[in-house]
């Protein structure tokens, strides 16, 4: 019997391996094809990220401006309203998005391409600005574009061309770029966010309605109850009481009743100075971090263009230390600042100190009940090229901020609100407007059942039945005789601490007790 050796040919052997050979080629084609897209689609993935966190970030920050300029990029060194502060800015530098004087996200973000911005806009008609995204490849290549377009519904600021509102043609905001090329250009806006207050629930401070989601905001917390006016140094505040100094304002955080009898104490516990080694008392109410300001858990304030949020109150126990926002101070492992990478500010930023009910209901005694029931939103700003009739009420703005005092008019002679005015003819000053607010104020006006807080005698104080009776006295010691009938109307200065019951009489009169305190 023969047997039969069984084996692979030489071409058969050949021709598999010519087979093999295509198959692992053509598996590796689809191998580094697929690798190819899958990087391709991850590449593009990051790119568009990148941009439209970029669309995203710029149009949450100027959508709701008041004032927005197109202008020469000169950073924040020079403001493009003179004197205005509160301004921001967006631009281009080594192909990264800025903010004012620091880069919104890191470098790597970028995902190694560079990021470029064109905006025409359009303010002659529709106030509207369209942007252009591009992030290009090394060799100037798209490789990835948005666009939007942001109506601006709340410009209050019109100016002319020349001072660069209105941009025909795309610029770039690129500041590596000549103003031949179309760029070197920044865009300049202050922000606002216009909120509406219902009119069954009137709010004491109807103007604050500017939303930056920092701690700016909470001037909209501020009210006839917890608003202390001009801060006074002889007064006694109480925790959540707000004061304006040095045109800002700044809200009392310790649990414990400010009062400063001794004049060399008062460095100590001034609204925006911090002594050494005490606490940070006073919080300011302003977007940028001050080293001299307390803040409380859930504040968020900025820094070198970045926004933080507090993660612990800083008013109370800590050393004089800068809380500087990039340097990671720590007690029981918990940092003070944490960076907000991805921040959103349509929400207002508003951490509320509530006061005690005791004190709230005692402040609600006094002539702050003259609101009640009146819509403050419809309250006019007070004109001194306008009559206005007795009863009417009008408000005034505290400098640039967007909290207002109220006065009511009480009688028609010279006088005008925030101010006596002195009659020649009568040879006395003569007071008109009453401020309706918790606290005396000396050149206001009062009538019988007004009661309001004296700072001088650390007591509330209210107007007696016996007001307007013979003798009285003037600021400057002159003696002045009044009607008698006159009961009820004091239309001239009379400065409580001289017609107190309590007060050292001045050639044997008490000045008729026209005030007496107020349980």
């Amino acid at each position: 019997m023969k047997h039969r050796n069984k084996g692979f040919t030489l071409v058969e052997i050949v021709v598999s391996i010519a087979l093999g050979s295509v198959v692992l080629a053509i598996l590796g084609t689809m191998i580094l094809t697929s690798s190819n897209f899958l990087s391709g689609t991850s590449d593009s993935d990051l790119d568009k990220r990148c941009v439209d966190s970029c669309v995203e970030f710029v149009r949450d920050q100027i959508e709701y401006s008041t004032d927005v300029r197109i202008i020469e990029n000169k950073g924040l060194d020079n403001y493009p309203v003179e004197g205005e502060d509160n301004w921001h800015c967006f631009y281009i530098k080594n192909h990264i998005l800025y903010r004012d004087d620091s880069p919104v996200f890191d470098d790597s973000f970028y995902n190694h391409k560079q990021l470029e911005i064109l905006v025409k806009d359009d303010y002659k008609n529709n106030m509207r600005v369209d942007f252009t995204y591009h992030l290009n490849d090394s060799d100037g290549e798209k490789a990835y574009g948005n666009r939007d377009t942001i109506v601006f519904l709340n410009i209050t600021e019109k100016v002319n061309n020349e001072q660069g509102l209105y941009v025909s043609e795309n610029v770039s905001l690129d500041a590596n770029k000549s103003f031949s090329e179309k760029g070197n250009y920044a865009i300049y806006y202050k922000k606002s966010l216009k909120t509406n207050h219902s009119s069954d629930k009137p709010s004491d401070n109807p103007s604050s309605n500017v939303i930056t989601g920092t701690v700016k905001d909470q001037e909209q917390l501020i009210t006839s109850i917890n608003n202390r006016g001009t801060y006074k140094l002889e007064s006694r505040y109480k925790y959540g009481d707000y004061v304006y100094h040095d045109g800002t304002w700044y809200i009392w955080l310790a649990n414990w009743e400010l009062w400063i009898a001794d004049q060399n104490s008062f460095d100590r516990y001034e609204p925006g100075t911090t002594y050494t080694n005490t606490a940070h008392y006073w919080k300011k109410i302003d977007s940028n971090w001050d080293v001299n300001s307390g803040y409380q858990i859930g504040d968020i304030i900025t820094y070198k263009g970045k926004y933080y949020k507090c993660r612990k109150n800083t008013a109370m126990g800590q050393t004089s230390i800068e809380f500087n926002p990039e340097v990671n101070y720590s007690w029981s492992e918990q940092n003070i600042w944490i960076e907000i990478n991805q921040f959103n500010s349509s929400e207002p930023n508003l951490i509320e100190t509530k006061q005690d009910d005791s004190l709230v209901n005692k402040r609600k005694q006094l002539i702050i009940k003259k609101l009640n029931n009146i819509d403050l939103n419809e309250v006019e700003t007070y004109s001194n090229n306008k009559s206005y009739a007795i009863g009417s009420i009008v408000k005034i703005k505290y400098g640039n901020t967007s909290v207002y005092d109220y006065y009511i008019k009480l009688f028609d002679n010279l006088g005008m609100p925030k101010k006596k005015v002195f009659n020649n003819l009568t040879q006395r000053y003569e007071v008109a407007w009453q401020r309706i607010s918790v606290d005396y104020d000396i050149n206001s006006a009062y009538i019988e059942d007004d009661a309001v807080y004296s700072s001088f005698y650390q007591n509330y104080m209210i107007v007696t039945d016996k007001a307007g009776q013979r003798y009285h006295y003037d600021e400057s010691g002159k003696y002045v005789s009044l009607d008698p009938d006159n009961k009820g109307n004091i239309n001239y200065y009379i400065p409580l601490i001289n017609c107190y019951n309590n007060a050292t009489p001045l050639n044997g009169f008490y000045y008729n007790y026209w005030w007496q305190s107020f349980n």
